[in-house]
């Protein structure tokens, strides 16, 4: 009866780890192979901090792969901590680059947490 217990003990952390791994391993293998910066354990952390981490990957995936590699994991986590939209932000911070116009990722999540539309404001920024 007492070797029943280590077992069942290690059968259910073993059942918890497969769980995590399963859970994270596409974004993470994403995330490295774009060479983006954040790690599993950084996936496993957003989902501690209640943030869902598949906006943030995939929001750093395209500011990379659009030439913004400056905005950081951590900038890109506080935003959705606080409640923002991580990929409309990127987005019209991308399409804010393409088009000319300086913005800054910082102006843009203030713009996001009021509630208005970012990529409006980048439009109307472009007409100028």
């Amino acid at each position: 009866m007492e070797r029943r217990i280590p077992i069942a003990v290690l059968a259910l952390i073993s059942l918890v780890a497969l769980w995590v791994i399963v859970k994270f391993l596409r974004l993470w293998i994403w995330a490295r192979i774009t060479n983006v910066g954040i790690s599993f354990f950084d996936l496993i952390n957003m989902r501690f901090l209640k943030v869902d981490p598949k906006p943030v990957v995939l929001s750093k995936i395209l500011l990379q792969k659009c030439g913004c590699p400056e905005i950081a994991n951590e900038d890109l986590i506080s935003h959705a901590i606080v409640g923002g939209r991580v990929m409309a932000v990127a987005e019209a911070f991308v399409k804010a680059r393409r088009d000319g116009v300086e913005v800054d990722w910082k102006a843009l999540c203030a713009i996001d947490r009021e509630g208005r539309n970012v990529a409006e404001y980048v439009e109307r920024l472009a007409r100028r």
